[in-house]
């Protein structure tokens, strides 16, 4: 976050200094990943624990669809739009409109939030009716709702260098929701992002590594002509959330891990 600005190394130094004070004092230490932990624990020699992003899959098992959907066959993306995925989004909306051109009907609907919601429609109105831009619902059920009426859940991730470096290590709120939902999922982009990395180790997803508008629309023509199969795989998804985001385990494991400190 530094490197754009003067004396960005005196900066770094003394971001450096103050976290490593702060976590030596410290009682107890959290992260969000797997890959956050290995990497931060080289660098302030501190031991972290993982935390999880908790599910209460009770609440989430109501909108899982009991025959997911594929007609209409609708892809959809929901979250911020910014420089880390914009790319992808895009990518994705012209393998949508090639494949619309092809005579498949496949839409792809984006949720944004409404700060953002004028300008990301004007980057994306150039990709056809079936391309569509929404405000995200603040209300969980109602994204819920919309998350569960899907045919495919993406999660994009850009290959740009701002991309891997600001989110190599990140694991995002959004996935273990998606796992609990029970929906075929794409995640898309580099390997050297954490969150990749992990789909493709877990199969809770298609892993999409190419940063190619022509393997985009060859696997959502593999979903078309044999959904049967990529909503069997779902349950790798399924079973990860059960293990390690249920919200009953999370806090229990949380909870344990304060009375020790």
């Amino acid at each position: 976050r530094y490197d754009g600005l003067i004396f960005s190394r005196l900066y770094k130094w003394m971001h450096i200094k103050f976290l490593r004070h702060i976590l030596s004092i410290a009682d107890a230490t959290y992260v969000c990943s797997d890959a956050m932990r290995v990497e931060y624990e080289l660098i302030f020699g501190v031991n972290f624990d993982v935390v999880s992003n908790p599910v209460d899959l009770d609440v989430v098992s109501a909108y899982r669809p009991i025959v997911p959907s594929i007609e209409p066959f609708k892809i959809v993306y929901a979250g911020t739009v910014n420089s880390k995925n914009i790319s992808n989004l895009k990518l994705m909306s012209e393998a949508v409109k090639h494949l619309v051109g092809r005579g498949h009907q496949v839409f792809f609907e984006i949720y944004t939030f409404g700060t953002k919601l004028d300008a990301v429609q004007a980057q994306f109105q150039h990709f056809g009716k079936n391309v569509k831009v929404g405000l995200a619902p603040m209300g969980d059920h109602e994204l819920f709702s919309i998350l569960g009426q899907a045919s495919i859940l993406y999660i994009p991730m850009d290959f740009t260098e701002e991309s891997v470096k600001s989110i190599r290590l990140s694991y995002l709120t959004k996935q273990s929701l998606y796992m609990a939902l029970g929906v075929p999922l794409i995640v898309h982009g580099p390997l050297t992002i954490h969150v990749v990395e992990h789909a493709l180790r877990h199969k809770y997803a298609e892993v999409i590594l190419e940063d190619s508008v022509d393997s985009l629309s060859e696997k959502i023509v593999e979903h078309i002509n044999d959904y049967e199969k990529f909503s069997r795989a779902t349950e790798y998804g399924l079973t990860y959330a059960r293990d390690f985001h249920c919200i009953n385990k999370v806090q229990s494991k949380f909870y344990k891990r304060l009375l020790l400190t």
